[in-house]
């Protein structure tokens, strides 16, 4: 409530004032949305780096235990995969 009636009180004294604010806070919008974006997207390639690294982990478990040698095999290639897009993505952007 204190924010609000300082900002009136600022608009009762410049207008003008305000106005400009407000389109300066507009403009900076498009680079906050942005920022925004650059994290999810990194955030989303920690994640697929993250899952990249439990299935080769799985997938080595699989095969070295031979319970499942073939599966095995191909979780540890699916798990490989995964970690390499991510890296080759991370070191796109």
């Amino acid at each position: 409530m204190i924010r609000y009636q300082s900002l009136i009180l600022k608009a009762a004294e410049n207008p003008d004032n305000i106005i400009k604010e407000l389109l300066d806070n507009l403009l900076k919008l498009p680079n906050a949305l942005m920022s925004f974006i650059a994290g999810v997207i990194l955030f989303m390639l920690y994640l697929l780096l993250f899952v990249g690294i439990l299935v080769t982990i799985w997938g080595i478990l699989e095969w070295l235990s031979g319970w499942n040698e073939t599966s095995g095999k191909r979780n540890l290639i699916k798990g490989t995969l995964l970690i390499l897009i991510a890296i080759i993505l991370e070191i796109r952007l």
